[in-house]
This record gives C-alpha cells, structure tokens and sequence, in this order.
C-alpha cells in the first residue's frame, strides 16, 4: 500500500485494509528499489515520525 506524507514523499507500507483511507503517524525508513520511502505505522514515540494519508495498494 502507498501514501503521502504532508511533504508529498511518497510512502510504501505493507497493506492493512485496517489504514485505508486514515492519516496515521508513520516511521520513515529507507528508499526502496521503486524509489518510494518504507514506513511502517509508529505508536508515536519519541523518534521523528510524519502523518501520512494511506491509500489503496497498487
């Protein structure tokens, strides 16, 4: 699945029909073979996060 963060820096995600269509804090990790940053869902720690708007997976 992918998204965007407020930045427009495109975010890929393992899907979760549960994150369709929610703005959710995300960890930004590296940049993949597709040139899109991984993420994964952050329970809001202490670490950088940004808000990402998730959509439907390719």
């Amino acid at each position: 699945m992918h998204g965007y963060t407020d930045n427009y820096i495109r975010v890929a995600l393992p899907y979760s029909a549960d994150l369709v269509n929610r703005i959710v804090p995300i960890e930004l990790g590296r940049i993949n073979g597709d040139g899109h940053i991984t993420g994964k869902v952050d329970d809001v720690s202490a670490h950088e996060t940004a808000s990402c708007q998730l959509a439907t997976a390719d």
